[in-house]
């Protein structure tokens, strides 16, 4: 579902954690893991990406299953 919605890689999707998602603004922020030193070195934030009604349907009856979880998948697969 978030490789879907995000269109990310999955060892990224893997190391979301439920801080880096903001409900009230609707966006995930993700430093890609591919990309990050790069990134850093040029002083660039983390991806801002959008969070459809779909995902944050979702990932609120994730939260819901799973309050104390610190990532959002619990599971790789």
């Amino acid at each position: 579902v978030l490789n879907y919605h995000l269109g990310q890689r999955r060892g990224d999707l893997t190391q979301l954690r439920w801080a880096d998602y903001d409900a009230a603004a609707g966006i995930i922020l993700l430093q890609p893991e591919k990309t990050r030193r790069k990134r850093e070195a040029a002083g660039r934030p983390p991806l801002r990406l959008v969070v459809p009604s779909a995902l944050a349907w979702e990932l609120r009856r994730w939260r819901e299953e799973a309050p104390e979880a610190e990532f959002i998948l619990l599971r790789a697969d």
